[in-house]
């Protein structure tokens, strides 16, 4: 499975050498603040897990409301079994992503490249979701406009990422840290 993953990584980059190329200064400037910047996109996926939980329950709670008319029980609601069960499929896909980018952040800090795995472990199942999810809509339409976007969106991600994946091979040393913090103080003394 390991060597299956990586060979598809190599792919990407084949696929992605033709693309021009990032200035090496926004690169440097994106690989070091990349941990910040995936621990803000898992609080916001964590807070749509937390929606999706309640999405959930609001379902199996209106599914199970019963009525009566003229004595004859009937259900009123507006959602099926299949509604359920894509729901949770997501629900799992979305718990996997919360917790590979939580995994990622520390190891981003440090520059690691065990940080950039994960995230490309994420853009993998992130991939696989888009594709899940829009077979699970059964309905042509949504299929298709669901791997479009989802398709640019994954190419967009995938552009980025790879840009900066020399960038953590050995990991940052101390000077790189130290002199993008006063780079930093330096820009906020200036304001």
């Amino acid at each position: 499975m390991r060597k299956s993953i990586e060979k598809l990584e190599e792919l990407i980059v084949d696929w992605l050498r033709p693309l021009p190329r990032l200035p090496e200064s926004f690169k440097k400037w994106f690989s070091v603040n990349l941990w910040w910047i995936t621990l803000v996109g898992a609080i916001a996926a964590a807070l749509g897990l937390i929606f999706m939980i309640v999405s959930l329950i609001t379902m199996f709670l209106i599914m199970s409301g019963t009525s009566t008319y003229f004595g004859y029980f009937y259900t009123t609601s507006f959602y099926s079994g299949w509604d359920v069960f894509a729901l949770i499929v997501s629900l799992i896909f979305m718990i996997s992503t919360v917790v590979l980018a939580a995994m990622a952040v520390s190891p981003l800090k440090l520059g690691k490249k065990k940080g950039w795995t994960l995230l490309y472990y994420v853009l993998l199942l992130q991939t696989a979701a888009i594709v899940v999810n829009a077979v699970l809509t059964l309905s042509v339409i949504s299929f298709v406009f669901n791997i479009i976007f989802g398709a640019i969106c994954v190419a967009v991600g995938a552009y980025f990422l790879f840009e900066i994946r020399a960038e953590f091979d050995a990991g940052f040393s101390e000077t790189e840290l130290k002199a993008e913090e006063k780079a930093e103080e330096a820009k906020l003394e200036e304001k």
